[in-house]
């Protein structure tokens, strides 16, 4: 008896259809599967989960510095600002006991060390400079963030910031003080 023109074996002969049927049961549902593990950051959410909604759109966290240098700051010589942030317990134990002397002298070494678990961001302002705002991204691994001002007047010269918001930093004659901008 003859199917009406219609034979069974068909698709074994015809390439295109046999491959459509492939990419319909097997290729795209696993490319549809990498699509969403990659794109979506599965993974990457698994091992660093977000802390806040800013994190969870991808966007870091900053840090919002609001610069004042005072014209005879630093005894009217340019004043060198770094901004250690740290991704290790002891290493903000460490520098929270540091003076800015202390860190000037021995920063190559600590990066050195610490390769991994710092992140130093460095400025030099000049008296009377109009420096304004500057935001610092701040990641999820960063526990702390400790600013060092390189002056030529004895003292710690060393403050302890917050780790997201905003920081009015005012660079004056003889140190430089930092205050929670509201």
């Amino acid at each position: 008896m003859a199917d009406a023109g219609i034979r069974r074996d068909n698709w074994r002969f015809n390439p295109t259809e046999k491959t459509s049927v492939y990419c319909r049961n097997l290729i795209l549902p696993g490319l549809l599967l990498v699509m969403l593990l990659s794109g979506c950051g599965v993974v990457r959410k698994a091992t660093h989960p977000a802390k806040t909604i800013e994190q969870t759109l991808g966007h870091p966290p900053t840090l919002d510095l609001t610069v004042d240098v005072a014209a005879d700051a630093n005894n009217d010589s340019p004043v060198a600002f770094d901004l250690v942030l740290a991704k290790d317990k002891e290493l903000v134990k460490q520098l929270s006991t540091m003076t800015a002397a202390d860190w000037f002298k021995k920063r190559v070494q600590i990066e050195r060390d610490s390769q991994a678990k710092i992140q130093v961001h460095s400025w030099e302002w000049v008296p009377g400079q109009d420096v304004g705002k500057i935001p610092v991204p701040v990641t999820v691994e960063v526990l702390g963030a400790i600013g060092f001002g390189n002056y030529s007047t004895p003292g710690d010269h060393r403050a302890v910031l917050s780790l997201n918001g905003s920081e009015l930093m005012a660079f004056q004659q003889a140190d430089f003080s930092v205050t929670r901008a509201r």
